[in-house]
């Protein structure tokens, strides 16, 4: 009887294992590797996205209005230490910009809408909150919005929020330029414009106009103005605004507010293109702007008005595939810094590829001068509505208070994914 007291151990125990038993016996094998697609398989998945596409684009060409929409996928790779990466050269991979457009026309009456949004949170203004720039108050804005009528091709007249037009508006890039960067490009307003093109009936030459009365800016534009200030900061003694911040937009006080409005700003330019053989074209334009410089701030007790006026003249030659344009703009007034620009650059298009090379430089008119460069090459390439885009940014800046020799501001390689439908 003695074998009988270990023979109810051992079934209980057998019993407890029969499940661990039962479930290595029944678990999954590893299936086996798959094969490769056909090339009728891969054929096939092509085709079908090509008539899903193509389904697509014929229902959009139904709709009483065209809509386009699109993401831009941004990769910032600072290659050094510099003022934007001073200790670290991690790189950086975030939504730029979500973007909506819309555009209707009836017999000449028309509107055109342009909405950008962008990944982050709503907590606080500034640049940590992941805004587009620090002086933003949201990360859903109106890039362009503005109704028109246009009954001919040389008068058409505009109401709402729209670009300024001053010098050449912009170059394909996508870092920009050192007059982008102090609020001078690619920068939208509100209020009202004329403008319109006269041609001759042989296509030689043409003659561009376009005159804008801007009632206030908008506080949306690119200008940088991190670790770009001279002298005293806002609400310190010795605070001068007139030559502390390059771009006067972008300008907030001790705490962290915008205390800058631009108003009653008039803006004018003509541009004249001739074109001596179908493959040749020059056009050479003049223009301006001028109006009122506010700034008000209840924290640092500030309360000034000035004026603000710039001037530009540029020049583009287009020879078949290649464009060659330069520009140069002066600014003054009692109220912004007074500068010199100077914008120069190359690109060349072959159907879905596009190089190009431009460098853009400013003489600050401050004592002791300060000055910087900025030279962006790149290459980009465009297959339906993919653009894959490469830009390399060397930008230096020369402030004999902080240093004698040309220091670097940022160089990196910026990486952009757009898709766009």
């Amino acid at each position: 009887m003695s074998h009988m007291r270990w023979l109810r151990p051992a079934l209980a125990v057998a019993c407890a294992l029969s499940p661990l038993a039962v479930h290595a016996q029944t678990a999954p094998l590893v299936p086996p590797p798959q094969a490769a697609p056909t090339r009728d398989e891969v054929e096939q998945t092509k085709s079908k996205i090509q008539k899903m596409y193509d389904e697509f684009l014929a229902w959009k060409a139904k709709l009483p209005f065209t809509i386009g929409a699109g993401v831009y996928i941004y990769y910032y790779q600072p290659v050094d230490y510099t003022t934007f990466a001073p200790t670290d050269r991690t790189g950086q991979l975030e939504v730029y910009a979500f973007y909506l457009k819309l555009d209707s026309e009836w017999h000449g009456l028309g509107g055109h809408l342009e909405m950008r949004f962008r990944d982050g949170g709503h907590l606080s203004t500034g640049a940590g909150d992941d805004y587009l720039r620090p002086y933003f108050t949201s990360n859903v804005w109106f890039q362009e919005l503005y109704a028109y009528y246009q009954p001919r091709p040389w008068f058409r007249v505009r109401a709402g929020k729209m670009y300024r037009n001053v010098g050449i508006l912009w170059d394909d890039s996508f870092f920009g330029n050192l007059l982008y960067m102090d609020g001078l490009k690619l920068n939208p307003d509100w209020g009202v414009g004329v403008d319109g093109t006269l041609e001759d009936t042989t296509g030689s030459f043409a003659l561009t106009y376009s005159t804008q009365y801007i009632l206030n800016t908008d506080g949306v534009q690119g200008g940088v103005t991190y670790a770009r200030g001279i002298g005293a900061a806002p609400g310190a003694l010795g605070y001068d605004p007139r030559t502390y911040g390059p771009d006067p937009e972008a300008e907030l006080d001790s705490g962290g507010h915008r205390q800058t409005r631009q108003r009653k700003l008039l803006t004018g330019r003509v541009a004249a293109t001739v074109r001596p053989v179908k493959w040749v074209a020059v056009t050479v334009g003049v223009s301006g702007l001028s109006g009122e410089v506010r700034r008000s701030s209840s924290v640092d007790n500030i309360h000034i008005n000035g004026r603000g006026t710039n001037v530009a003249a540029d020049l583009t030659l287009a020879i078949s595939h290649l464009t060659v344009f330069g520009e140069y703009q002066r600014q003054l007034g009692d109220a912004v810094r007074s500068a010199d620009y100077a914008w120069i650059g190359a690109r060349f298009q072959w159907k879905g590829l596009q190089v190009r090379m431009s460098t853009s430089y400013v003489h600050y008119n401050v004592e002791p001068v300060v000055q910087e460069y900025m030279l962006v090459p790149g290459v980009q390439y465009t297959i339906g509505p993919l653009t894959i885009l490469l830009e390399y940014d060397e930008w230096r800046r020369k402030d004999p208070r902080v240093a004698k020799a040309w220091q670097k501001y940022d160089r990196s390689l910026n990486a952009v994914l757009a898709l766009g439908f």
